[in-house]
C-alpha cells in the first residue's frame, strides 16, 4: 500500500487509537526533525569529517559485504550517476573500495575498507547516546517504548481495526 493510501487510511479511522497513533507519529516525526537531532547528526558526521549524505550511504554498507552498484544505487534511492558519486566521495577518504565481482566482471561493487568499518563505528557512537528526555523514562517506559518501535520497525503491528 502506498504512502498516500496508507494516509487516506489513517485519515479515515475513527476512534482513539487512531488518533493515538497519528499523534505518536506526528511525535516521531517532531523528533527527527527537531534541531536536538539535527544537531547531533552533524556533530556526528564532523567526528568523521563527513556530509549527512555520504555518512548516511556509509551507514548501509556492512564489513565483508560486497555490494553491487546498481544495488547502492536503488537502496540509496538514486540514479546510477548519482551513486557513482557518493562511492567516488567515499573511496576519496579511504573508507571503501571497489572490486570487480567475481562471477561477472562487468559489475562493480563496493565494499568498506578498514577504516571505513572504524569510521562508520565512530559515527554510529556518536550517534547512540539518547537524547535529553529519554533518561527520564523508568526502567518499564524505556522497555515498553523499546519494544513498541522494534515491533513498528519490523512491521509487526496488527493493524488497526476500522
Amino acid at each position: 500500500m502506498g504512502v498516500e493510501a496508507r494516509a487516506k487510511r489513517v485519515r479515515a479511522r475513527r476512534g482513539v487509537a487512531g488518533v493515538a497513533a497519528q499523534e505518536a507519529w506526528d511525535l516521531i516525526v517532531a523528533l527527527i526533525f527537531s534541531d536536538l537531532v539535527h544537531d547531533r547528526m552533524h556533530g556526528a558526521c564532523d567526528a568523521i569529517d563527513l556530509s549527512p549524505g555520504l555518512a548516511k550511504a556509509l551507514h548501509s554498507l556492512e564489513p565483508g559485504r560486497p555490494r553491487p552498484m546498481g544495488e547502492l544505487a536503488g537502496g540509496w534511492r538514486c540514479d546510477a550517476s548519482y551513486a557513482t558519486s557518493i562511492v567516488d566521495g567515499l573511496e576519496s577518504r579511504g573508507l571503501v573500495e571497489r572490486q570487480i565481482l567475481a562471477t561477472d566482471r562487468r559489475v562493480r561493487t563496493v565494499v568498506l575498507t578498514p577504516g571505513g568499518v572504524a569510521a562508520k563505528a565512530r559515527w554510529e557512537e556518536a550517534l547512540s547516546v539518547p537524547p535529553e528526555g529519554f533518561e527520564d523514562l523508568t526502567g518499564a517506559d524505556a522497555r515498553e517504548l523499546r519494544d513498541l518501535l522494534k515491533r513498528v520497525v519490523a512491521g509487526g503491528l496488527p493493524p488497526m481495526a476500522d
